[in-house]
């Protein structure tokens, strides 16, 4: 039982060695050069059967900056600001008839104002659940509602433009929601950094076998 317990020991010392210290990343961001739409639905559709042409990290869902909405004549980087740093992919295009999702976790405890800003149409899902949409075609106006947030919680927001002016913003009790607001991640460490140490372990498990 001794030899056993050491065994554990030098297994989990491995795995917290992968695994790191929790650290808080940014949201995921993507972006679609699409169609028109008239509702929202359409638009997510088009997500989940078509790749995106773009990727991104977004640190402030705030676009363009400071709320409001923009030509959609704007590149994607321009668009972005800072973030257009972290693109991979296509982003020479113009921002009209195109979709954007971000995601990600928010570490929040109790009840939460919601307010989102869109031109066009938006949803918003928290743990998979539709909370707060706007489905038609708008010029840059706020949706409000409220979620009872229990800690870690995954939230996924589809917005889609169309033509004219565009502009997307995300408000957690009238503050936007930025990487700040991120439940924390594990760092990852180069799994060879910790392989030797599970080697040698499993290594140490054989010969308890053997001499057994």
């Amino acid at each position: 039982m001794i030899k056993f317990n050491s065994l554990l020991t030098v297994a989990a010392t491995a795995l917290a060695l992968v695994a790191g210290p929790s650290i808080a990343s940014s949201f995921n961001g993507a972006y679609w050069d699409s169609n028109a739409f008239s509702t929202v639905d359409q638009a997510i559709a088009y997500t989940e059967n078509n790749a995106a042409t773009a990727t991104f990290l977004s640190t402030a869902i705030d676009y363009p900056n400071a709320g409001g909405s923009i030509t959609d004549n704007t590149t994607l980087q321009t668009f972005l600001g800072a973030d257009g740093s972290t693109l991979s992919g296509a982003f020479t295009n113009k921002l009209d008839k195109s979709v954007f999702s971000f995601s990600g976790t928010l570490d929040l405890i109790g009840t939460q104002s919601l307010k989102i800003g869109s031109d066009d149409g938006f949803a918003l899902k928290l743990d998979g659940v539709e909370v707060l949409r706007h489905s038609a075609p708008r010029a840059f106006s706020y949706t409000i509602g409220s979620y009872e947030f229990t800690g870690a919680t995954t939230f996924e927001l589809i917005y889609y433009e169309n033509y004219g002016n565009t502009g997307v913003e995300f408000q957690i009790n009238d503050t936007v929601v930025t990487s700040a607001m991120a439940a924390a991640q594990p760092a990852a460490v180069p799994v060879p950094a910790a392989l030797p140490m599970l080697l040698a372990g499993l290594g140490a498990f054989g010969l308890i076998r053997r001499r057994a």
